[in-house]
């Protein structure tokens, strides 16, 4: 857990002083769905609910790819008992039509602000997950896919909403396997 802080700590760190033309960065909260299917030696497990929240921070590394390392909460519920997980999040993030959510053009005079509205993205990551019920620790590969929506014009502030699906392909102890899939819809600000 100190490595995962360290990590976290110094990345944070070196998008703040990078200083970079294009070094910008981004803080997220989502929540939704989520549909977990859990096989082990044992037996086979279902669980479907809306409960997850997800924290994220982003990092600009190019003008359209994102580092965004994150944290997940579980909440589940079945009529027989109830469980939390949780774990981070480590993606990289594609903006596969857009580069920067805004530009800026600027002389003695005039300054023009060009922004982004819709920018779509793909992204690989590494996903870590526990379990609180059953001790157990699961850790594997993710893939994501989404939309932002920029709503500077409503807002004061650089403000966007956001959709995203990931599926998760998740082992752990003796063989166990989870495969994920999640349906988020959240809000973020550029800074």
């Amino acid at each position: 857990m100190r490595l995962k802080f360290q990590i976290c700590s110094s990345l944070i760190a070196l998008n703040i002083f990078a200083g970079s033309a294009f070094a910008t960065a981004t803080f997220d909260f989502s929540a939704g769905y989520y549909n977990i299917n859990a096989k082990t030696s044992s037996g086979e497990a279902n669980i479907a609910n809306p409960g997850v929240m997800k924290v994220s921070y982003h990092l600009n590394i190019t003008p359209s790819i994102d580092f965004r390392p994150g944290y997940s909460l579980y909440v589940m519920k079945t009529k027989d008992s109830s469980d939390i997980g949780y774990g981070l999040d480590l993606t990289l993030i594609w903006y596969f039509l857009s580069q920067q959510p805004y530009a800026y053009i600027q002389n003695d005079n005039l300054q023009w602000k060009f922004k982004e509205s819709f920018r779509p993205y793909v992204g690989l990551g590494f996903n870590q997950r526990q379990y609180q019920s059953i001790q157990s620790s699961y850790a594997g590969i993710g893939l994501t896919a989404g939309a932002e929506f920029s709503v500077d014009s409503l807002l004061p502030y650089s403000m966007y909403l956001f959709s995203e699906m990931q599926y998760l392909s998740l082992s752990g102890p003796l063989s166990s396997m989870i495969k994920e899939f999640q349906m988020l819809f959240g809000s973020g600000y550029h800074f």
